[in-house]
């Protein structure tokens, strides 16, 4: 349909999911997520671990717009994948102040910690932390994502794959 008034509001109420297969940039699949910055701390992740699975910890995201239209973030849904087993997850339902991208943005970093949980094995918490510690220490981790944003004036949840995500500390 050609874009009218009339158009506009009455697919204003139709929900779209999208997924990005297939989109590149530089050759490269496109991604929403660059970077991952931990931001532990290692005592109470020490005392987390001998009474329970559970780490609540936080993190900084850095993130690339691969888009030609500005997006505006309003919640973020990741789950997180370590050497393929599902490690743990970033739950944010609703952003206070929401998360502005300009289209094309590189290397964005918004000034919010994120939650993360990571409930994984013991072995397998302590080897990340382990590889996380040496110096210039870097893993990798895959991340399926669930993005609320708005381009224009329409809202869209669109879920999302990126895979050999980087992650350090935020030192």
């Amino acid at each position: 349909l050609p874009p009218t008034t009339n158009n506009n509001k009455a697919l204003g109420g139709i929900p779209i999911t999208a997924a990005l297969p297939g989109l590149l940039t530089n050759n490269q699949p496109a991604r929403i997520f660059e970077r991952v910055k931990l931001d532990i701390n290692a005592f109470e992740d020490a005392y987390s671990l001998a009474r329970r699975r559970d780490l609540h910890d936080y993190c900084y995201i850095e993130g690339t717009n691969p888009l030609n239209v500005s997006l505006t973030f309003y919640k973020i849904e990741v789950d997180i994948f370590y050497d393929g087993e599902w490690i743990g997850d970033v739950h944010v339902p609703w952003l206070d102040t929401p998360i502005n991208m300009s289209a094309y943005q590189q290397r964005y970093t918004p000034p919010v910690r994120f939650p993360v949980r990571l409930s994984a094995s013991t072995t397998t918490v302590l080897s990340m932390f382990e590889r996380l510690m040496l110096p210039n220490g870097l893993i990798y981790v895959d991340v399926a994502v669930n993005l609320t944003f708005s381009a224009g004036n329409q809202v869209y949840t669109m879920p999302h794959y990126d895979t050999g995500v980087e992650v350090s500390l935020h030192l």
